[in-house]
């Protein structure tokens, strides 16, 4: 028994032994998490405002203020708006009020407006080969008694013109009573403009015509009246305010 106990406690020794002069087993390294992010191509990582160092933090800024600066700079600058005077009855007026002004030593031109007026009803024969055929049906007509010319120039130029009209309703009746004389008469609708004569003054001349001036001005010239467009423009009706 002696012998047993003996060789149990040995062996336990060495085991003993060994356990504690072995290598110890390499300890895995600490790993800090860290969010993966998918690289792809074109695009952009994003940098936070906390990893910037002071100097490019402050470039960054200075950057963004600039162009916001530039943006805003952009967006409130327009075209200049030229002023007009008018509309003056007789051309007479529009240029006494151009000398008057220059007398004040403020430079204004005339400029002639075309304004759209009602829509018209022409009544016509398409247009013939040529100007000569174009006569030979006009006289025909005339020596029927049917009051008619030849149209001078323009798309339906060396047509034959049977009146213009101003309701739908009689330029219908007028081309019923030409089929029936056995003409083929056709209506083309025809937008119809007049001219009106206006005073036309630049931005920096307008600023020139105080309230009091303008009043004196309106006194003098009964129905006129100010108003402002486009200085490129200003000989068209599609931005006249």
């Amino acid at each position: 028994m002696r012998w047993i106990f003996l060789t149990l406690l040995l062996a336990n020794g060495v085991i003993l032994a060994w356990q504690l002069l072995r290598d110890p087993e390499p300890q895995a390294p600490a790993v800090t998490a860290k969010p993966v992010v998918a690289e792809r191509e074109g695009v952009e990582w994003l940098t936070l405002l906390s990893e910037l160092e002071g100097q490019a933090l402050a470039d960054m800024l200075r950057e963004k203020g600039r162009l916001q600066l530039t943006e805003n700079t952009g967006a409130v600058q327009g075209e200049p708006l030229c002023t007009l005077v008018g509309p003056f009855e007789k051309l007479l007026r529009a240029e006494y009020f151009i000398e008057r002004m220059a007398a004040l030593e403020i430079a204004a031109e005339i400029q002639d407006v075309e304004i759209p007026g009602e829509v018209g009803y022409w009544v016509y024969l398409p247009p013939e080969v040529s100007r000569k055929e174009a006569l030979r049906r006009l006289h025909e007509l005339q020596a029927k008694g049917v009051d008619s010319y030849v149209i001078p120039k323009g798309e339906l130029a060396n047509g034959i013109s049977f009146g213009m009209f101003s309701q739908e309703a009689l330029a219908l009746r007028r081309q019923e009573d030409m089929v029936n004389r056995g003409y083929a008469a056709e209506i083309k609708e025809m937008a119809r403009t007049y001219k009106e004569t206006w005073a036309l003054l630049r931005p920096d001349q307008a600023a020139k015509i105080s309230e009091e001036l303008w009043f004196q001005v309106t006194a003098d010239n009964p129905g006129i009246e100010r108003r402002q467009n486009f200085c490129p423009t200003v000989a068209s009706t599609d931005n006249f305010q």
